[in-house]
């Protein structure tokens, strides 16, 4: 067999190996891709002062950058400056995704369309290196039914958008599948990047210690030199935190930008404001105060805020739910994740997407199939309403 023979071979080998999905992504992605071209050609975006776009005569590519998206574009080419603006500071958000923009700006020169690959094919490769864990751990029924619920989630487009939720959903799952097996450098290294990318991510060194201590029955005497190497996972943030007293002369500076952006867009007061305005007469007359005559302004979106709270409370159920069936690491990382992201409640169904554990809690919970694909179509349709209103400006997460 000569080279070309051989290397056909493993193509064929790894497609027929990945299949689902494969299948899953493009049917998913692509789907999106045209229901949200297609609102805004026939939905045109009003033309109210600041809101830009990407690309204004490419439709096709326009929808998937907005909000945050900004400030991922002006960091890949122009760096941190960690100026205020009305929202909050650039040294939020964390460097590994603009650094990806930036090395694929380099190539194809627009930044945007840079963003979109960066994503896209992060939750390709997340998808294929879910697909693997979760198989080897639950089965592969199980595996796909949690895929499903993955791309179908309301909040799914935000793994195509300019937005970090793909790359660290991919960090995180190859974290846990080298981990798994037992290839704690590898698991670890992956971790790094993962804390590189979200705050979240600092904080995955504590699941996979839990998970390398139930590799070993917790039996402290088994503890051998390679779980050292657990804490690589630290360096990501550890890196960053270096580069902002490097350059701003505080190692913490991503804390402070974000508690300016949680006080002032996503504090915890609002929960309490959504169930003192849970009215009857409010609700049918869609009257949410004087905000809502400006519809693409963040905070008119009243039932946004209702669904973000529903979101919180479905996660806490899952995790209770599933205790015993998807392993205590799943739950520690489930549980962390829901507790970092509590005090921004405005963007928790988005910051959900990355706790792929609680998927396959509906999974299991999910065991009807009538139930299972009207849960489906219900996902289905409030994902197209969701990718709309993303991409006509509406605040969604």
């Amino acid at each position: 067999m000569n080279f070309l023979d051989e290397t056909h071979n493993n193509i064929k080998y790894w497609i027929a190996s990945n299949h689902f999905p494969l299948k899953l992504f493009f049917i998913s992605r692509i789907g999106l891709f045209i229901l949200v071209y297609l609102s805004l050609v026939m939905i045109p975006i009003a033309d109210l002062p600041g809101l830009w776009r990407s690309h204004p005569d490419n439709l096709l590519l326009d929808g998937w950058s907005r909000w945050d998206s900004g400030y991922y574009r002006d960091i890949g080419t122009q760096g941190y400056n960690n100026t205020t603006t009305q929202v909050g500071q650039d040294t939020a958000m964390f460097p590994l995704y603009p650094l990806l923009i930036y090395l694929f700006n380099f190539f194809i020169n627009d930044v945007h369309v840079a963003g979109l690959l960066v994503t896209n094919i992060s939750f390709l490769l997340a998808l294929i290196a879910l697909f693997h864990l979760l198989s080897k751990k639950y089965g592969s029924k199980i595996a796909q039914q949690s895929l499903v619920l993955i791309c179908v989630n309301p909040f799914s487009f935000y793994f195509s958008a300019v937005y970090t939720e793909s790359i660290f959903l991919l960090t995180t799952a190859c974290a846990f599948y080298f981990c798994e097996q037992k290839q704690y450098f590898l698991g670890a290294f992956w971790a790094a990047l993962a804390g590189a990318t979200k705050f979240v991510g600092s904080i995955l060194l504590i699941p996979l210690i839990v998970l390398y201590l139930e590799q070993i029955d917790y039996d402290w005497r088994k503890i051998k030199p390679s779980f050292l190497a657990l804490f690589i996972s630290t360096l990501g943030t550890i890196f960053y935190m270096t580069f902002l007293a490097t350059r701003f002369g505080n190692p913490l500076q991503f804390i402070d930008s974000q508690k300016q952006w949680s006080g002032q867009i996503n504090s915890l007061p609002q929960i309490v404001g959504i169930f003192q305005s849970l009215s009857p007469d409010l609700i049918l007359s869609g009257n949410y105060g004087e905000q809502s005559a400006t519809p693409i302004h963040m905070y008119s979106l009243w039932g946004m805020n209702l669904i973000h709270l529903f979101c919180l409370f479905w996660a806490f159920f899952l995790i209770a739910f599933s205790i015993k069936k998807i392993g205590i690491p799943y739950i520690v990382f489930s549980i962390l994740t829901v507790l970092i992201s509590v005090s921004r409640f405005q963007g928790m169904g988005r910051y959900l997407l990355v706790a792929f554990p609680l998927f396959v809690a509906t999974a299991f919970l999910l065991k009807n199939k009538s139930i299972y694909y009207s849960y489906l179509y219900f996902n289905i349709l409030l994902l197209s309403l969701f990718s709309i209103m993303f991409s006509h400006w509406y605040w969604v997460a």
